[in-house]
């Protein structure tokens, strides 16, 4: 028991205890009253924590999404540089393919009547 409700027990002894129950009943009342409003205070705070998660985690996507972009970018830098470098590389292959055949072409002696001659004669 509290002090005060004490006191009050101690200065009316002779009269009957109904009141006081009343009035007990009524504090309870009263303090279950004001835990419900705290907790609906606390409930409104959490609500407001949300909001700027929210914020974040928007922000959060936006670095993501920037990134994924970039990356994706990347990737189609680096594969076009891939294939020109391959284009590259088989144009070099048929110029040098070419070239060759065009130095074979150009080695390819023309032979004359008289190597004939010589040739037949050994």
């Amino acid at each position: 028991m509290k002090k005060g409700v004490l006191k009050f027990l101690k200065r009316k002894k002779n009269k009957s205890q109904t009141g006081i129950e009343h009035r007990r009943t009524k504090k309870e009342e009263k303090k279950k009253k004001k835990k419900k409003k705290k907790k609906k205070k606390k409930k409104k705070k959490k609500k407001k924590k949300k909001k700027k998660n929210t914020n974040k985690n928007k922000r959060k996507k936006k670095k993501k999404e920037k990134k994924k972009k970039k990356k994706k970018k990347k990737k189609k830098k680096k594969k076009k540089k891939n294939n020109n470098n391959n284009n590259n590389n088989n144009n070099n292959n048929n110029n040098n393919n070419n070239s060759k055949n065009n130095n074979n072409s150009n080695n390819k002696t023309t032979t004359t009547k008289q190597q004939q001659q010589q040739q037949q004669q050994q």
